[in-house]
């Protein structure tokens, strides 16, 4: 079987940087891993685009200790009226 996965790609800017607000402090310093739980916490948003024109973030926290997914949501932002 020759199957594959098709993505149609749009290029989507969800973020504009500012020069004038501040940059947070790198508290993890990109070290992804902690001795016990409830010492780190990770988080991510995801925008998930869909096909009728709604988008979805799906917001995801991690305790670094152990790989379970301690909190999700996921909001859906319906297409403004045409």
């Amino acid at each position: 079987m020759n199957l594959r996965g098709f993505t149609k790609r749009r290029r989507c800017v969800t973020t504009k940087r500012s020069t004038t607000n501040p940059v947070f402090a790198d508290l993890v310093k990109r070290r992804f891993h902690a001795n016990d739980a409830n010492q780190v916490y990770v988080g991510d948003i995801t925008y998930l685009p869909c096909k009728n024109g709604t988008n979805m973030y799906l917001a995801t926290v991690i305790d670094l200790y152990s790989p379970n997914l301690l909190v999700s949501r996921l909001l859906i932002i319906c297409a403004p009226a045409s």
